[in-house]
């Protein structure tokens, strides 16, 4: 199951996901 996905709105909530799972 990943985590990865598309940001359809720019929340707060994905763009930190996004940074966390580009830097792991």
């Amino acid at each position: 199951m990943t985590k990865i996905y598309i940001p359809i709105r720019p929340n707060k909530s994905t763009s930190e996901i996004n940074e966390e799972e580009e830097e792991e």
